[in-house]
């Protein structure tokens, strides 16, 4: 039994984890639940509540949860919820809900299936209110649809070839003065382009449509205009025939696309990077971790994975405000991409937390965890040294640390989830023999 001195130690820490971790799920507005297969009970957690505007005395079941979805949905979401709680497989859904004060607000609910001896039991999952980034996403996706629109009334640019494929005119609208046109100088041909995206196959191929007579649409071709500007068009033609049927040459319009590939590159980086530090998120770690372990199977390679922790970064947030600590943030992430390959990746898991996947250790599980304490040696380093925060009264240094859990792996993972949390368990090992030091999952030593 615990002596009375240490129990009480125990029970302050793990207060001060709860409240860590109610801290961390308030400001990333992420709440739990939970459904009993057997009892049909369900349990939400107070940021849960939070989310769907009710209090305390809300009794949430099977029943009522579903009337917070918004009616025009309601029918197809329950549809997919069953199918994925039947399934047994973890899902993410998005969904709109309307919450008890009437406001419509999207959220992304994930689930697991906990099975004991075979059997379903209950499913767990998480809710996060993501109405910024999903109107953001709604947004250039309308932009990107009204872009669409106008340009298919309108072409940018007019261009013409010989019966040789060499350009013979090229004409911009009048409302063009050469931004967004390719200058296309008579009796050079397409493949004449500098064009950063088209190597010789693909030119070959454009070569092949064309003595085919073939119509094309939308070759996309990264270049510079007119003024030396590199943009993306797109491009499309079709074969001219005179009276008597003869081929003449090529005819067709383009039409600069940079506004629509700048869209989805920032679709792509809402949907695969932090926001705040520029690194990959949780998402795009766990597909690049999928590929590391998949590579891993067919080579023999070993990888690690270090979780990374700031110690008493809630103190920074609460003493000198969020901006701080995003800038913290800021500057940490750079140091840790400091103390990695190009092929390593750096990803921020959430709130203060990151995680260092290590490719390529070579075939020896030994030799793999000597590499993977020597990068966190690195890191441990590099976070200790201060750091240079910008304040209303200027610049101020701030000392902090890490600590760091570090697991290695190899082709055998089955459960990326599984291996991630081992990581996270060396963490709170490190962070248990006093903060600012590295632990490895149990089992496994550096």
């Amino acid at each position: 039994m615990p002596e009375p001195e240490s129990a009480a130690l125990e029970i302050e820490w793990l207060s001060r984890q709860l409240t860590m971790l109610e801290r961390v799920s308030e400001m990333a507005s992420i709440g739990g639940w939970r459904f009993d297969f057997a009892t049909r009970e369900v349990l939400w957690s107070d940021q849960t509540r939070r989310i769907h505007g009710v209090d305390a005395q809300f009794v949430p079941n099977e029943t009522n949860i579903f009337q917070f979805y918004v009616p025009e949905k309601r029918d197809a979401y329950i549809r997919d919820i069953v199918r994925f709680n039947r399934s047994g497989q973890p899902y993410a859904m998005d969904i709109e809900i309307l919450t008890a004060g009437n406001r419509r607000i999207w959220t992304r609910v994930q689930g697991e299936t906990q099975v004991v001896d075979g059997q379903a039991v209950s499913v767990w999952g998480t809710i996060q209110d993501i109405t910024l980034q999903k109107n953001l996403e709604l947004q250039l996706q309308a932009s990107e649809a009204r872009f669409r629109s106008l340009t298919d009334l309108s072409s940018d640019w007019y261009w013409e070839t010989d019966e040789s494929y060499r350009f013979v005119a090229v004409q911009a609208s009048r409302l063009r003065s050469g931004a967004g046109v390719v200058p296309l100088p008579p009796g050079r041909c397409w493949w004449d382009i500098p064009a950063d995206n088209m190597d010789a196959v693909a030119w070959d191929n454009l070569r092949l449509m064309l003595e085919a007579r073939a119509e094309f649409r939308d070759i996309e071709i990264h270049t510079a205009d007119s003024f030396g500007t590199l943009v993306w068009v797109a491009v499309s033609g079709a074969a001219v025939l005179d009276s008597d049927g003869r081929f003449t040459g090529y005819r067709g319009v383009g039409t600069n696309i940079t506004e629509r590939k700048s869209s989805q590159l920032r679709i792509e980086q809402m949907a695969f990077y932090d926001a705040l530090t520029g690194l990959p998120n949780r998402r795009m770690l766990l597909d690049r971790l999928k590929l590391s372990v998949g590579a891993s199977a067919r080579h023999g390679q070993h990888g690690a994975l270090l979780f990374i922790d700031l110690d008493k970064f809630k103190t920074l947030n609460d003493t000198l405000g969020h901006a701080m600590g995003d800038a913290l943030l800021c500057q940490v992430a750079q140091r840790l991409l400091g103390c990695v390959r190009k092929i390593d990746t750096v990803a921020r898991f959430g709130g203060d937390e990151f995680v260092v996947m290590l490719e390529e250790l070579g075939l020896r599980a030994d030799a793999a965890a000597d590499m993977a304490a020597a990068v966190g040696t690195k890191i441990l380093a590099a976070i200790n040294s201060p750091f240079l925060l910008e304040g209303p009264s200027g610049s101020s240094p701030y000392d902090t640390s890490p600590s760091i859990g570090v697991t290695v792996y190899n082709g055998q993972v089955s459960d990326l989830d599984a291996l991630l949390q081992q990581a996270d368990l060396a963490m709170y090992a490190s962070k248990a023999a006093g903060r600012n030091t590295l632990r490895f999952y149990e089992g496994q030593s550096g």
